[in-house]
């Protein structure tokens, strides 16, 4: 909860009528004075404005302001380019998992390739460019 509190702002009846109705509302020491920081925190990762407009909206507290499934594929993250493409080509270029060049070391002195060190798949064309621009 307190990680929550940190990225989308403390929980409270000013943000979220009613969830003082909830059973485990009084029951927790949530934490207060929080303020929402979803677009702030996610800038510096997600290059695309709306596709952190989109999260934004995604990670609403209250259900009631919170996007739902329609209106996020109707937001302006899904049409505007580059327009969502078959990824079967993008992803072929893959031979091994992202995830160890991606994440960080989990503990200090471990033994992995420093990122500048990696290769990086090149391209095959200017569309699959822009969409790993958007994804990384």
């Amino acid at each position: 909860m307190t990680l929550i509190s940190q990225l989308c702002g403390s929980i409270s009846t000013e943000v979220w009528p009613g969830v003082d109705n909830l059973e485990l509302f009084t029951k927790m020491e949530l934490p207060r004075g929080q303020k929402r920081k979803v677009k702030e925190r996610l800038k510096p990762y997600v290059k695309d404005p709306y596709a952190c407009d989109l999260l934004d909206k995604l990670l609403m507290l209250d259900p009631k302001k919170r996007t739902d499934s329609d209106s996020a594929l109707n937001h302006d993250f899904f049409w505007t380019d580059p327009m969502p493409s078959e990824l079967s080509k993008m992803l072929a270029q893959h031979t091994q998992s992202m995830f160890e060049y991606l994440a960080p070391p989990r503990r200090p002195g471990h033994m992995r390739a420093h990122p500048q060190q990696m290769v990086q798949p090149k391209p095959t064309s200017s569309m699959d460019s822009g969409f790993q621009d958007r994804v990384f």
